[in-house]
């Protein structure tokens, strides 16, 4: 039986440079099908990530036309080295917000990880191995329970206007 490792599942992310047009970024999106882009520094290395997400609320915000690629971008909060094995990789994505990682060595960009992909493929080794045990878990300290993850709705919003 082989054992894979996060070096087996790396697949293609969208790249573009830290220069480049916001509607650029809306293009490559559009054809690459993805949610988000990896932003590449002045040295050419991948250094932050901009997700549909802040681009569209700068749209509806109409901070669009103003605002820089680097204003929207956001760093990179979890990432993946190749020789990590896939359930290190599985605990990263219990979050649930999270729908792919960067994976780097020597701080060389490689791709990413997919969570559906490797949903797979942990099902895949399951089927192989027979095994039930359960993945690593996070320390009950550090996960988000619905009270930090809810905090501040309850209390009224107060909004800037002008």
């Amino acid at each position: 039986m082989t054992t894979l490792n996060i070096g087996d599942m790396i697949e293609n992310a969208a790249v573009i440079r830290h220069d480049a047009a916001i509607s650029q970024t809306i293009e490559i999106m559009t054809a690459h099908q993805c949610d988000r882009v990896y932003v590449t520094d002045e040295v050419g290395r991948v250094s932050c990530v901009i997700c549909d997400y802040r681009l569209l609320k700068a749209m509806v915000r109409g901070d669009f036309e103003s605002c820089l690629l680097s204003d929207l971008a956001s760093p990179l909060s979890e990432i993946l080295s190749p020789e990590q094995s896939l359930s290190q990789a599985a605990v990263l994505f219990r979050s649930g917000h999270v729908t792919e990682i960067p994976v780097f060595e020597s701080r060389q960009f490689l791709g990413v990880v997919r969570r559906k992909s490797l949903l797979a493929a942990l099902l895949n080794c399951e089927e192989t191995t027979g095994s039930t045990t359960p993945l690593a878990s996070l320390d009950r300290e550090v996960r988000p329970t619905a009270g930090s993850v809810l905090t501040g709705l309850n209390k009224p919003q107060t909004r800037k206007i002008g």
